[in-house]
């Protein structure tokens, strides 16, 4: 039991090194809604509100604060700042780790080994086999994987409400065809899984007890909430979010929601205009220096292309950074793809040998896995009629690489899509590449010592480097003006469209915005403002 006396802080003290901006954040009163460049001190902004809010409190009366944070590094991070502020007793979590308090510890549920529910555990959970071809179960097994998915971290409160059809309208002709006639099936499907989850006569996972969470219309008993990295939440998290009656603040960065394919939704949006948050910005960065601020805006301005009359507040970078002492920093390459990743490092390390050791954010086995099972090198063993060294029992079923093909068409699968491009253009020479990029990898507590560190737009996420140089496959501006050009507000597609567009400009947004100092840009990507072509749009 803490038997220690708890201390207001002096009023005030946390202001002296805000800016104006954040001074105003924290001095208001009310649910508020923050959006704040990338680098702007969200996380300090926070911890100064939940210090003046407590020093504002009656003499001996600490407000009950819960801070909700993006992943678990974060949390870990943000719970010793808070203790370093004298603010030890907010309560700290990520949406899952406040739901399995509160939704998993008490409902006696078993979860799933590996933490994940996989197509083969459906299949058999659901005897999708019988009177189905392997291809065709694993096929439907996917898609109720997806909808699973969708529907837990959606705000919708049973699994019928999720028109599948319709939210998949941003996948190709073969995927959407297939949706349609499996429809029924497949929303049969993932009512049986969930409803097994939910009785305990099947292992859960994580976003199922989030889900039930939600479901359960939770109460919680704080007088404050803070929700940072708001445009990355849950429609699920959200909707618990907005029933608490306690005061609410959610701080994000519309310019980098990047996560859709998870099935994050527009928060700052839902806030604001459904829920009339007040809005205030955070424009000054004190991450990074005019110049790349400069290269954000003009990047952000690209969505004026097919968005008329779209503003975004214009982001000024304060900081000014010394180079390193030694005069040595760490080559950081940012990809949109892991396919531009594994190509930057075999043409370094194998083929020119320009670098000797490399790091990749997130593990390098990551990269080289698909997100239905499987990797890299299962499916270049498939491909060479190597059946016998495929170690994925998933691969395996697909009996070869037209097999596997079917079933990418069935599903889009885009992570298998990009294993097919890596293996038609390496051949033979991919496993020796693989084994030499696993000799050259360092250890996690030597990442620092790497001649490169490599990692892809989602995994940098919330991180920051001294230098940086993007791959070649970001969007570019004529890309943009093209896809603007095809644009038609009468396709059903339309938003899907649009977001998808939107997504792609706020991925390079984010990797432009990871570098404090130094940012080395491919040649084909021109970030100049280019206002006429843009305003003729």
């Amino acid at each position: 039991m803490d038997h220690s006396v708890w201390q207001q802080p002096s009023r005030g003290q946390h202001l002296r090194r805000l800016s104006p901006q954040q001074q105003a954040v924290v001095m208001t009163h009310g649910d508020l809604l923050v959006n704040a460049c990338a680098g702007s001190g969200k996380t300090t902004t926070l911890i100064s509100y939940a210090a003046q809010k407590t020093a504002e409190a009656p003499a001996g009366k600490q407000p009950r604060m819960l801070y909700l944070a993006f992943n678990r590094s974060v949390r870990l991070e943000a719970q010793q700042r808070f203790a370093q502020a004298g603010l030890s007793k907010v309560d700290v979590h990520t949406a899952h780790s406040l739901a399995y308090k509160h939704t998993f510890r008490q409902g006696g549920y078993t979860l799933m080994s590996g933490n994940d529910l996989k197509v083969n555990d459906i299949i058999d959970a659901c005897g999708l086999m019988r009177g189905n071809t392997a291809k065709m179960a694993l096929s439907l097994a996917t898609h109720v994987k997806k909808l699973l998915s969708m529907f837990c971290n959606d705000s919708a409160q049973s699994i019928y409400e999720i028109d599948y059809p319709t939210r998949s309208l941003g996948e190709e002709k073969p995927v959407r065809e297939f949706i349609a006639r499996h429809t029924n099936k497949i929303t049969a499907v993932a009512v049986d899984i969930f409803s097994r989850m939910q009785q305990r006569t099947m292992a859960i996972t994580h976003d199922f007890y989030l889900k039930q969470f939600q479901l359960n219309n939770p109460k919680l008993s704080y007088d404050y909430i803070l929700f940072d990295e708001g445009q990355d939440a849950s429609g699920s998290m959200l909707a618990v979010f907005f029933a608490q009656k306690a005061t609410k603040v959610i701080v994000g960065d519309d310019a980098q929601q990047i996560y859709g394919f998870r099935y994050a939704v527009n928060s700052l949006a839902i806030a604001g205009d459904h829920h009339g948050f007040p809005t205030l910005h955070l424009t000054s960065s004190f991450r990074f220096d005019e110049a790349i601020a400069d290269l954000a805006n003009a990047a952000l301005n690209w969505k004026k292309c097919y968005r008329p009359g779209y503003k975004h507040p214009s982001i000024t970078g304060v900081a000014t950074h010394q180079p390193p002492a030694d005069g040595l920093t760490t080559d950081v390459v940012i990809g949109r793809t892991n396919i531009s990743i594994l190509a930057d490092t075999i043409d370094s390390l194998c083929v020119k040998q320009q670098i000797v050791s490399v790091y990749y954010e997130g593990r390098f086995e990551s990269y080289t896995y698909m997100d239905s099972g499987g990797s890299l090198m299962d499916i270049y063993h498939l491909n060479k009629g190597m059946l016998g060294q495929v170690r994925s029992p998933f691969i395996r079923q697909m009996s070869n690489i037209n097999g596997l093909k079917e079933y990418i068409g069935a599903t889009g699968e885009s992570s298998m899509k990009l294993a097919l491009q890596i293996i038609d253009t390496y051949q033979d020479d991919l496993p020796g590449y693989i084994d030499q990029i696993k000799a050259a990898h360092m250890p996690d507590n030597q990442r620092t010592f790497a001649d490169r560190i490599y990692t892809t737009v989602h995994r940098a996420k919330g991180l920051e480097y001294d230098s940086v140089r993007l791959a070649d496959d970001f969007i570019d501006l004529g890309r943009v003006l093209k896809a603007a050009e095809k644009l038609d507000r009468h396709d059903p597609a339309y938003a899907h469209k649009v977001n998808a567009m939107n997504e792609e400009i706020n991925m390079l947004y984010v990797a432009v915005t990871r570098s404090k100092s130094k940012l080395s840009i491919p040649t084909g990507l021109s970030l100049k403002p280019d206002t006429k072509k843009i305003n003729n749009q």
